[in-house]
């Protein structure tokens, strides 16, 4: 099994407990104990491909221009540009005149094209590391 498809079990268990939790909270079922232990259970394995996804994210270098860092780091790092992105855009469309849009249209394209170089290099490692 590669990362990725490790990284697809993920979500797929993700929306599974998400939607048991609405069901639990919204639902008129009257089977909300057996409700409750698949629950927990897909938090168990949602628990286990953290910690198998941790790992390998620790242990696995990608190439970011001529640095190297992990896997772990690059997460982070295009956590952090999206976070930037989506504040200069808020920032461009409540324009208010009292800034400069044609800088941060500016800044925001620049960041874009980073977080899609860290975004294509993360999902090629995805592809090519293969779980044991």
């Amino acid at each position: 099994m590669y990362l990725r498809e490790k990284l697809d079990e993920k979500k797929l268990i993700e929306i599974k407990i998400n939607e048991l939790e609405n069901n639990i909270l919204y639902g008129y079922s009257e089977s909300k104990d057996s409700i409750v232990k698949v629950l927990l259970s897909y938090i168990d394995d949602l628990q286990n491909i953290n910690l198998i996804l941790n790992k390998v994210n620790q242990q696995t270098e990608l190439l970011i221009g001529k640095t190297k860092i992990t896997t772990a780091t690059a997460v982070e790092i295009r956590k952090a540009i999206k976070t930037k992105i989506d504040v200069i855009t808020k920032l461009i469309e409540e324009n208010d005149s009292k800034l400069d849009i044609i800088i941060l249209i500016e800044q925001r394209d620049r960041l874009i094209d980073e977080y899609n170089s860290i975004n294509n290099s993360i999902r090629m490692m995805d592809w090519s590391v293969k779980l044991d």
